[in-house]
């Protein structure tokens, strides 16, 4: 599964590296599908051609923040890869394997022992005071406490992008709870803010299955548009 997301990043990315953005416009070229705001799309739509098309098609019609400054000075566009909780880092530290050029990689977790364990150049321990670093133990609420108590350190992290990606494994604590935040604030800064999260196998059971739920419902009101991977037994 995490290598599923890792192309699906690759294939994206590789859409994001042929563009010097110097209009607000030309960012809508980096999205494979974005009809509407909070568009959810599942991981068996992308196999679509009608979604891939944007890629070397025509522009949509969707309208983008128009506050970053590379779509206004012509500079590269800025993209940043947030892993947010376990499931989050282990993606990231996949694509970290796959050498991708021009972006930027973060892992966000609760849990100061997991971010040890990274790969990644850049990590954030959110919630320090909350969890002293010990995760939050599969609570959703504690997670979401942890990233509103490191929204500053968080949007410190996000500063300066365009295009931001969100990935999480939903159902767990640090993950549904404190991913819908990041997403908060990296689009309340003005990058296009896109999620990718994988739900649950159903022998998890119901409990995380619906904290799941909950989360990328909660999540899918804070993106631009949300790739939602189901996993299959």
């Amino acid at each position: 599964m995490m290598a599923v997301m890792s192309l699906l990043f690759w294939v994206l990315f590789q859409g994001a590296s042929a563009f010097s953005i110097n209009r607000h416009t030309r960012l809508q070229k980096l999205m494979i599908h974005t009809p509407s705001r909070g568009r959810s799309i599942l991981m068996s739509d992308l196999l679509d051609d009608d979604l891939l098309s944007p890629l070397v098609a025509p522009q949509s019609t969707k309208s983008f923040p128009q506050s970053s400054p590379a779509m206004t000075t012509g500079s590269p566009c800025i993209i940043k890869v947030i892993g947010v909780g376990g499931g989050g880092g282990n993606a990231v530290n996949r694509m970290v394997e796959t050498n991708i050029n021009g972006v930027e990689f973060w892992t966000v977790n609760t849990d100061a022992q997991a971010l040890e364990k990274s790969t990644a150049k850049n990590t954030l321990n959110i919630g320090g005071i909350v969890t002293r670093g010990l995760g939050a133990g599969g609570n959703p609420s504690v997670g979401k406490s942890a990233a509103d108590e490191s929204r500053d350190e968080i949007a410190a992290v996000v500063r300066g992008a365009d295009l931001v990606f969100v990935t999480a494994g939903m159902g767990g604590g640090t993950g549904s709870g404190a991913a819908p935040v990041v997403a908060e604030v990296a689009k309340d800064m003005g990058a296009l803010t896109v999620g990718v999260v994988t739900k649950p196998f159903g022998f998890e059971g119901r409990k995380r299955m619906q904290q799941a739920n909950d989360a990328i419902a909660e999540l899918q009101s804070k993106v631009d548009t949300l790739i939602v991977v189901q996993r299959q037994t």
